[in-house]
C-alpha cells in the first residue's frame, strides 16, 4: 500500500492516470458515434487515439523503466527502449484497426446494426496510426524533459539513481558470468562425457577383437591336437 500510495504522488503518474480516464471516457461512456471525416464526432475520436499513444506511452515508459529495464536495457540505454515502447504503441494500434475493420466489415452490420462504424475511410485508419505514432513521440519528449528537470531538483536522488543502475548493471554482468561459467562447465562435462564413452567403447571392441582372435587360435590348436591324436 504504502508504494501504490508513493506511485500516485508523483506527478507523472498524475499525468497517465488523467490520460487512462479520459481514454475511458472517450472509448467506454462517450462510445462510437456516427460521425464524417473531420467533424466535431471524428476530432473526439482522433483525440482517443492521441490520448492512447501518449498515456499508454508514458505509462510504459515509466514502467518498463523503473521495474522492467532490466538486462539489455541498461546497456543499450534511452535508445533501445524507445523502440520497444514505440514497436508496442504500433502494434496495438494496428491490431486496434485491425478491430475495427473486422467490426465494419462482419459484426456491425450483421449483428449490432444499431451502433456506428468504426472507420470511416483508408484515411481514417492513416490517420490514427499516425496519431498513435507522433503521440507516443510526444510521450517520449516529455518523459525525457520530466526526467531532465527532476534530476535538477534532486540531484542528491539523480546520484543515488545512477549509482543503483550501476550496481544493477555490475550485478547483471556478474550472474551472465556465473551463467556462462556454469553453461561451459555442463558443455565440458557433456563433452567429457562423450569422449569417455567413446574411449570405453574403443576399449571394448579392442578387447572382444582380441578375445576373437584368441578363440580362433585356440580352436585351430584343438583341431590340430585333435587330428594329430586321430
Amino acid at each position: 500500500m504504502s508504494i501504490l500510495i508513493k506511485e500516485l504522488k508523483r506527478p507523472l503518474n498524475i499525468v497517465i492516470i488523467i490520460s487512462v480516464l479520459a481514454f475511458i471516457y472517450i472509448w467506454g461512456i462517450w462510445g462510437w458515434r456516427d460521425s464524417e471525416l473531420f467533424d466535431a464526432a471524428w476530432w473526439f475520436d482522433t483525440a482517443g487515439h492521441a490520448i492512447f499513444g501518449f498515456g499508454v506511452g508514458l505509462a510504459l515508459i515509466y514502467l518498463i523503466s523503473t521495474y522492467a529495464a532490466k538486462g539489455i536495457f541498461l546497456f543499450a540505454g534511452k535508445r533501445l527502449l524507445a523502440v520497444v515502447v514505440i514497436s508496442i504503441i504500433m502494434i496495438v494500434g494496428i491490431l486496434w484497426e485491425a478491430v475495427e475493420l473486422l467490426w465494419d466489415a462482419y459484426l456491425q452490420p450483421n449483428y449490432f446494426s444499431w451502433y456506428a462504424k468504426a472507420q470511416e475511410s483508408s484515411i481514417d485508419t492513416t490517420i490514427d496510426i499516425l496519431v498513435n505514432l507522433i503521440f507516443v513521440s510526444f510521450a517520449m519528449i516529455a518523459y525525457r524533459l520530466y526526467t531532465n528537470i527532476y534530476e535538477k531538483l534532486n540531484s542528491n536522488k539523480a546520484e543515488e539513481n545512477e549509482i543503483n543502475e550501476t550496481i544493477e548493471m555490475i550485478n547483471h554482468l556478474s550472474q551472465k558470468i556465473r551463467t556462462r561459467r556454469h553453461e561451459h562447465i555442463r558443455h565440458l562435462q557433456s563433452a567429457l562425457k562423450q569422449l569417455f564413452q567413446l574411449v570405453g567403447r574403443k576399449i571394448l571392441s579392442a578387447k572382444k577383437l582380441k578375445i576373437s582372435k584368441r578363440m580362433k587360435r585356440w580352436t585351430k590348436r584343438a583341431s590340430r591336437d585333435v587330428i594329430s591324436g586321430s
